[in-house]
């Protein structure tokens, strides 16, 4: 990029406008207008009042098998609430987290940079393949400016004229620690099972909402009537202080094909809101009534097992700019002197 391209990333970067930075350097567009480019791994992206903190190969700490995967470091939502310590930020949302194993192999990244694509619905992050049980692997983890959220779609393309098995393992470690407690999940209880298609967590007990230092995390694993449902594997709140969850997925990838598993984790200020929002992930309808299929083809939609078919899928709704009355006498005018041309040229 040259250096007027530079200046304008950076004056649209101290704006408030979201981006991503590396560690210590300068902050990268996300606008309206799509851009795409490469990054080093260990950077920081900006999207939704959340800051998702050091994505990077080995950042998931601990979580049954999953010890050195690639994934997230942290999260911060940023914003005024009470907290803690009477802060603007509810922070350490995770010590690693978001992480993969595939069939026992953690995925890492293979080189030091992924690819970034800035859309109107917020920042995509596709990392590069990783050859695991001879599947190409790879990860895109979606991060939605309207809301602090991320999408994982984990990908795994068989090349191969032979099917192969596949063991999908997702998970990390909680910020939250020893103080972890489920405060909901889909079925309506406190306790987390492999029925419950998202459960939510924080750093307080069970039905306390405050005060609190983290965030509240929702934790979305499958919908109504998918072929493919994880089981638990850790569960927050109990084993190991509590700190570490984790499922996996048991699938098999036909030959010549695809297989994708998509979930999600959201960050809230409290447990009512995160209950609320997410009745968003329950099925296809309603992740299309949120806009959170945004990105996905019909074919990389029909590709993804833990969820019924996403068809059809809707596009964001289009803001159009609403046209004042001076506006409209402008435009009255301009037409005007057009037909007046026009005339005066038959003449």
């Amino acid at each position: 990029m040259n250096k007027s391209g530079f200046s304008r990333i950076k004056h649209l970067a101290s704006a408030g406008v979201m981006g991503i930075s590396a560690v210590g350097g300068l902050g990268l567009l996300v606008g309206d207008v799509a851009d795409a480019g490469t990054i080093g791994l260990g950077f920081t992206v900006t999207a939704g009042g959340a800051e998702w903190t050091d994505i990077d190969n080995s950042t998931v700490s601990d979580s049954s098998s999953i010890t050195s995967a690639f994934g997230i470091d942290d999260a911060t939502l940023i914003g005024s609430f009470p907290t803690t310590a009477g802060s603007d930020t509810l922070s350490d949302a995770f010590d690693g987290a978001v992480g993969l194993n595939v069939n026992g192999t953690d995925y890492n990244n293979p080189d030091g940079d992924v690819d970034i694509t800035g859309t109107a619905t917020g920042r995509v992050v596709t990392t590069d393949v990783d050859v695991i049980s001879g599947l190409n692997v790879h990860i895109q983890y979606h991060f939605f400016r309207n809301r602090p959220l991320v999408r994982a779609l984990f990908i795994f393309e068989n090349p191969t004229a032979a099917p192969i098995n596949l063991t999908a393992m997702t998970g990390g470690d909680l910020g939250s620690d020893s103080n972890t407690d489920p405060q909901a999940t889909s079925n309506g209880d406190t306790i987390i099972d492999d029925a419950d298609l998202w459960y939510i967590t924080s750093d307080r007990p069970t039905g306390t909402e405050l005060p609190r230092s983290d965030p509240i995390l929702t934790f979305v694993r499958y919908g109504i009537g998918a072929s493919v449902v994880p089981t638990n594997i850790q569960i927050p709140g109990t084993a190991n202080d509590g700190e570490y969850y984790s499922y996996e997925y048991s699938t098999v990838v036909p030959a010549n094909s695809t297989v994708r598993i998509m979930a999600f984790v959201d960050l809230n200020t409290n447990v009512t809101t995160a209950s609320s929002k997410a009745l968003d992930f329950e099925d296809n309808t309603s992740l299309n009534a949120a806009f959170l299929l945004t990105g996905i083809s019909q074919t990389e939609a029909d590709e993804i097992v833990n969820y019924t078919a996403l068809a059809p899928l809707e596009p964001p709704p289009v803001i159009i700019p609403t046209v004042k009355a001076w506006g409209l006498g402008l435009l009255t005018l301009l037409l005007g002197l057009v037909g007046i041309r026009k005339r005066k040229q038959l003449q």
